[in-house]
């Protein structure tokens, strides 16, 4: 049985229409440079869910427990995360490098994820899931990149429109853009 791993938080989502095998003209000129990587997908097979949304009621399971950020840490940079009632507050901190909320546990199988984000402050962000970390060291201080997939969600201020695709973060692109 699949479980909907489900973090409640408030909602506020923007979504733009989409019209299937077709680059919009705010992303012309990054189709251009992605469409150049290795792994880039053709806008023709990209396929999109249109499952209606889960009955969350029964049969799942919340990442978030509501209280406390027990069995969660933060990797890569040094940006804030509070539990705060039904949701989840991160801060970017100014010169932090991305820093990635993640749980401690790392089993998941097979899994449907549903979440709402909402931004104070236009921004990028998203969702990684199978996501690795490195550990290193950059000018003699230690590093930790995260890499894999992330479930893109940018705000509308660069005016691209990514929100919903999946972007190889660490891995040199999209791997399932929304073009």
């Amino acid at each position: 049985m699949k479980k909907l791993l489900s973090l409640l938080t408030t909602s506020a989502l923007l979504c733009t229409g989409l019209m299937a095998n077709t680059v919009s003209e705010s992303q012309g000129d990054w189709f251009k440079k992605y469409q150049k990587q290795a792994n880039a997908p053709k806008p023709a097979e990209m396929l999109l869910n249109t499952d209606a949304e889960p009955d969350l009621t029964t049969g799942f399971e919340s990442l978030y427990n509501g209280k406390d950020l027990k069995n969660w840490t933060p990797k890569g940079g040094f940006c804030e995360f509070v539990a705060n009632g039904d949701m989840i507050t991160g801060t970017c901190v100014p010169k932090s490098p991305s820093t990635y909320l993640s749980t401690l546990k790392d089993d998941y199988t097979n899994f449907v994820f549903s979440c709402d984000i909402k931004w104070e402050v236009d921004g990028n962000t998203g969702v990684m899931f199978r996501a690795i970390s490195k550990k290193g060291t950059k000018k003699g201080k230690p590093t930790e990149t995260v890499m894999g997939p992330q479930a893109e969600m940018e705000g509308i201020a660069k005016g691209r429109g990514w929100s919903g695709g999946i972007y190889g973060q660490s891995c040199g692109g999209y791997y399932y853009p929304l073009w």
